[in-house]
């Protein structure tokens, strides 16, 4: 009778310790597949950031110069207005 309780807690002991380690290894599986996921995720996220960066920077570098071709026609116009005002008076005397 002993030996029979014995062996019996044995295999409950086996059937416990199969489905502990079954759990532990879903769980350790679970985690690595979130963890590389997670990954592939930041480095998609991270190539899209990379990209837009670039875009800014071309954009940044366009409205400078946008800006300074402005300016200098802005001058242009300046200098040309004064040299009406300048011609304009020759005329008038």
């Amino acid at each position: 009778m002993s030996n029979t309780i014995e062996r019996s807690s044995l295999k409950f002991e086996q059937w416990c310790m199969t489905i502990l380690g079954l759990l532990t290894v879903s769980g350790v599986s679970w985690i690595a597949l979130t963890v590389n996921e997670n990954q592939v995720q930041y480095t998609q996220i991270k190539e899209r950031l990379n990209g837009q960066t670039a875009i800014l920077i071309d954009l940044q570098n366009k409205a400078g110069a946008n800006a300074q071709w402005r300016s200098r026609v802005d001058t242009d116009i300046a200098v040309m207005e004064r040299r009406l005002q300048e011609l304009e008076r020759e005329r008038k005397e």
